[in-house]
């Protein structure tokens, strides 16, 4: 568990004294639910078909297997409109076989207090949907109000808070959902959407009394609850009460540079270049070196990117649509002359390797053409994957410098390098197209030099330009989730766009009114979006990789104005993220030497 600072802070939040608790059950056999009707007075847990209280170690729960249908508490509440309605529900789930159904396997909520408890029962609430990966998600139909349990966690004890709220609308719900896992000690944060729900049962009016059910379960899954609280709340808080709360605060984030008097160069101050390539004559005070070598000794920097292809190598007789094991060596000469002898000067640099793109695939590896808008599109993601790591097998055979970050793709999101944009399910084939070469990676005997890197998003300006969201959710999003627990980083493309000034906007104007600006703001936000949405999926984060940004679109002004503009852009981007040193893993200034 991460060290956590507790603050005590005086704040006018009236929750606590103006919520009205309904029940409170720390399970032990002589608590539970009733089945239908009252059973001669008796809330037995024992009683119940399908259930049993248990006593381990100290610690009380009920236990639900799949021949339980339904269990109802006594306890009854009303709402009125806007007031709401909070279930708080420990749990964990318990496979004694490990054969997941994908079905939702069980519902928490509430239902008209008449209702007997059938069918009905709960007519509104969350549900538990079980995956045959061992996984569950908790919240609504909509796909924005769930939270998602991973497997590896399935079996720790989750706090599911819902607050539901009644509508205006007749016979309308509202939910939102939240959790943390008390095993592990840590919070998992909320859904980022609410599900609706809607009855014509009654259960908008007059009493209501928690619920659970089994919706469909036919694997031996077993439910097992440890604490179950219910309490309502006012549509509007009383005036302030002074109450005090607690405020948590992670002490091991950095969010400050914090002391530090230098900033790790190979980190920030990388620029866009083949590394070792170009060795061009250049001179300076009179002695002739290589555009490395010169902005070496300029600024300290060595070039951070390069790009590879393997389009002309041939096919595997053996194998249709494998690359031939004996053309790699095509690539003896580029890694002797280039990588080879940019690890004699930098051999610890950390560098970026990039796939091409462009359609630089061998056509026998990829779909048919009048299927990816004429751009060869890699069909066998596992060919492809072995491709990979053979160059990078033959890169090290070579002794040659090892890249840090593989990216699967240089600038993946665009049409002429993956030619299935911009297709419904592209980024679902995209997403494949990543994680099976981290998989690759993950098992070769360099797992522990390069690492794996993606989307490498050329425009990820993600809230659009009328700021709906609905590029983040088809495409960051949906590969942060099919693709985030694979990948080692995500990698990002940060240029700014300007208009020219003939468009009645100047360039400085332009900072403050376009939506592809970067240093204002924006990218510090993006960056907390997808890391959330990275914690939220998959628990932790991943560090990130700019290996190119910048400055384009900027035709007019020329000369020495130009030039500003370039470095502030720059320096704006570099300056928006410097306290974010566990976060940025490198960054690549695009910088060319032509």
């Amino acid at each position: 568990m991460k060290p956590m600072l507790h603050v005590a802070l005086l704040m006018s939040i009236a929750l606590a004294a103006t919520a009205a608790p309904v029940l409170d059950i720390g399970f032990s056999a002589a608590e539970g639910f009733a089945d239908g009707g009252p059973l001669s007075g008796t809330l037995g847990m024992e009683s119940q078909s399908g259930w049993s209280a248990e006593d381990t170690a100290g610690i009380g729960y009920a236990a639900g297997q799949s021949a339980w249908q339904r269990a109802r508490n006594l306890a009854s509440f009303s709402l009125d409109v806007g007031e709401s309605v909070v279930v708080e529900t420990t749990l964990r789930l318990v496979d004694a076989d490990a054969a997941w159904a994908d079905v939702d396997a069980f519902r928490i909520g509430f239902a008209e207090l008449a209702q007997h408890s059938g069918a009905n029962t709960p007519s509104i609430g969350s549900y538990i949907h079980t995956s045959t990966d061992g996984s569950y998600w908790f919240g609504g139909a909509e796909s924005g109000s769930r939270l998602s349990i991973a497997a590896t966690d399935a079996g720790d004890w989750i706090r599911f808070t819902q607050t539901i709220t009644r509508s205006a609308t007749t016979n309308e719900f509202i939910g939102s959902v939240s959790a943390s896992n008390l095993t592990d000690q840590v919070g998992l944060g909320s859904a980022l959407g609410t599900w609706t729900q809607n009855t014509a049962d009654g259960s908008w009016g007059g009493g209501m009394r928690p619920s659970f059910r089994v919706l469909g379960n036919p694997q031996s899954t077993l439910l097992q609850i440890d604490h179950w609280t219910v309490y309502t709340v006012p549509a509007t808080p009383p005036p302030a009460t002074g109450e005090k709360v607690v405020a948590q605060v992670d002490l091991t984030r950095k969010r400050a540079i914090g002391g530090v008097s230098a900033l790790d160069r190979e980190t920030w101050f990388g620029v866009y270049h083949e590394t070792g390539y170009g060795r061009t004559s250049f001179t300076d005070g009179g002695k002739t070196l290589s555009f490395d070598e010169w902005i070496n000794q300029e600024g300290r920097m060595w070039p951070s990117r390069g790009t590879v292809n393997f389009q002309a190598l041939a096919e595997d007789p053996a194998r249709p649509s494998y690359v031939a094991p004996s053309a790699f060596s095509a690539f003896n000469s580029v890694f002797d002359s280039r990588y080879a002898w940019a690890k004699t000067k930098a051999p610890e640099h950390k560098t970026v390797m990039s796939g091409e793109g462009h359609g630089k695939y061998p056509a026998y590896m990829c779909w048919n053409p009048a299927l990816t808008h004429n751009i060869l599109t890699v069909s066998n993601n596992v060919a492809h994957a072995e491709a990979i790591t053979r160059i990078l097998a033959q890169l090290q055979s070579r002794n040659g410098l090892m890249p840090k970050w593989f990216e699967v793709m240089n600038e993946s999101s665009i049409q002429s390098n993956y030619g299935w944009h911009w297709d419904a399910d592209a980024w679902d084939k995209l997403s494949e197209f990543h994680w099976r070469v981290a998989d690759a990676v993950h098992a070769s005997a360099f797992s522990n030099i390069v690492k794996v890197a993606g989307p490498t998003d050329a425009y990820p300006f993600r809230d659009d330009s009328d700021g709906d969201f609905s590029p983040w959710q088809n495409a960051n999003r949906k590969f942060i989730q099919l693709a985030g627990g694979k990948m080692d980083a995500y990698a990002i493309h940060t240029y700014e766009q300007m208009t020219t000034n003939s468009t009645g906007n100047s360039s400085f104007d332009d900072q403050f009114s376009r939506f592809e600006i970067w240093h204002q703001g924006r990218l510090p936000a993006f960056v907390d979006l997808w890391e959330n949405e990275h914690h939220l999926i998959h628990g932790g984060t991943l560090p990130f990789v700019f290996s190119e940004y910048g400055l384009l679109s900027n035709q007019n002004p020329q000369g020495d104005e130009n030039a500003y503009y370039q470095l502030r852009s720059c320096n704006g981007i570099l300056l928006s993220l410097l306290d974010r040193p566990d976060v940025v893993d490198k960054m690549s200034a695009f910088l060319m030497s032509q």
